[in-house]
């Protein structure tokens, strides 16, 4: 399924409208440079699934009233609830573009390759 999202073509209804069809394809784009909105949400104003019926000029503004960045007030319980679930996929292995990234570094669980008078010493200060 990993393979398909990543390489298939895109499939819709046969009545979804073309406007419909263009912004998901936008929005969908395999290609974050070319991906609909990556040079501002104006892009996405300006497509016509949203700019042939509204006037962006008429609507109110909105400006959702938060306490933190971690504020979920305004999203309903019916999600906010759920408990997080790890997406796993199977036989995923990182691009070789990825894997350079991380070039020179090594993880091990166990911290074997740490010292004995490494490991006495704490992290953080007194």
């Amino acid at each position: 399924m990993y393979q398909r999202i990543l390489h298939d073509p895109l499939r819709f209804p046969d009545d979804m409208s073309q406007e419909a069809r263009s912004i998901i394809i936008g929005l969908l784009n395999r290609d974050p440079a070319r991906r609909l909105g990556n040079n501002g949400g104006e892009e996405i104003k300006r497509h016509p699934f949203f700019s042939r019926y509204i006037d962006w000029n008429r609507c109110p503004p909105f400006k959702p009233s938060v306490e933190s960045a971690l504020d979920v007030a305004n999203f309903d319980s019916e999600f906010t609830s759920e408990a997080a679930l790890d997406s796993v996929v199977e036989d995923s292995h990182l691009s070789e573009t990825v894997q350079d990234q991380f070039r020179g570094f090594t993880y091990n669980p166990n911290n074997e390759h740490l010292s004995e008078s490494a490991g006495a010493y704490p992290i953080m200060g007194h």
